[in-house]
């Protein structure tokens, strides 16, 4: 009985060392991956982050485009009305002198 017990221990006691070994590789195994991880979050953190200033850049960018398209679509209405206005000018002056033509044709006569 009592060998059957010591067996059982040093059996025990193997597996405990066994387990103990793979507990040590895989705490290992996970530091060396911990480092990894930080060695790229620092590689790729610069780069995110310039990423991010571009970003921003170009949405200000984008966004003064947008005013200055805004501004050209005011200042292309503003010429439309004042070329409409020029036109109808142009025609009731060519209407007045169309008159005096014909006035002048009639006291001719």
């Amino acid at each position: 009985e009592r060998g059957r017990v010591r067996g059982e221990i040093e059996a025990l006691r193997e597996q405990l060392r066994v387990k103990e070994e793979e507990e040590e590789r895989l705490s290992a195994g996970i530091q060396a991956l911990d480092q990894e991880v930080s060695s790229v979050r620092s590689q790729y953190g610069a780069k995110l982050e310039r990423l991010e200033e571009r970003e921003r850049a170009v949405l200000k960018e984008q966004g003064e485009c947008e005013a200055r398209a805004a501004s050209i679509e005011e200042a292309e209405a503003a010429l439309r009305e004042r070329r409409e206005a020029h036109t109808q000018e142009e025609l009731a002056g060519r209407r007045v002198l169309e008159e005096c033509a014909k006035t002048a044709s009639d006291a001719r006569a």
